[in-house]
């Protein structure tokens, strides 16, 4: 379970968003390269308080595994954009 794997890595010592992205990167990439990806985007972007690193971990996670890769996509960037959105948008009414 993700958010097992996910808990237990912040409980190691990672931030929230190497232990969000590393609870799915580990599947399909190295461990260490994952954490150093993932890395600045702990403490809300580097340390800034911005944006949360767990969901910044979960977007790359979801890029990683479900991302478009063409550049010149523009349909799949699109559809790619909308589905974040409405998924990022649950529940903040």
């Amino acid at each position: 379970d993700y958010e097992q794997r996910a808990e237990e890595l912040f409980r190691e010592g990672y931030n929230c968003a190497q232990a969000v992205f590393l609870a799915f990167a580990c599947e399909k990439m190295d461990r260490d390269e994952a954490a150093r990806l993932a890395s600045a985007f702990g403490g809300g972007l580097a340390g800034t308080r911005n944006t949360c690193g767990a969901v910044s971990g979960l977007a790359m996670a979801y890029g990683l595994l479900r991302g478009y890769a063409d550049p010149t996509d523009k349909e799949a960037k699109r559809a790619e954009y909308s589905a974040r959105l409405a998924s990022l948008s649950v529940g903040s009414a």
